[in-house]
């Protein structure tokens, strides 16, 4: 019997990989969605349509991800500062905690 190419093999794997993870992430984002979609009625919030709540989710991600670089970006400058202990995590703590009420304003 003739043996496959190992770059069949490697197709195959990849595609394989490739499925799951995206599998993997609809399920992330599918149960994301539906749970925001529990807390809104608990909270008795009533929304448009279903695409003004994925507007929502989509810009709420953009807005985080840009401040957590920021964030990321502003301790990373004050580790190399040289502050001691006490004030790089008082410092530290300040600034996460105030990108992240800022982001939801």
């Amino acid at each position: 019997m003739k043996r496959k190419s190992r770059g069949m093999d490697r197709l195959i794997a990849f595609f394989i990989v490739g499925a799951m993870v995206l599998i993997i992430l609809a399920i992330l984002m599918v149960s994301y969605f539906f749970g925001f979609m529990g807390f809104l009625k608990v909270m008795g919030v009533e929304y448009e349509s279903y695409w003004a709540i994925c507007l929502f989710l989509f810009l709420i991600f953009v807005f985080g991800s840009i401040t957590e670089l920021f964030s990321k970006a502003l301790i990373f400058l004050m580790k190399n500062a040289r502050l001691n202990r006490v004030l790089f995590i008082t410092s530290a703590a300040f600034v996460d905690i105030f990108l992240l009420f800022y982001q939801f304003i």
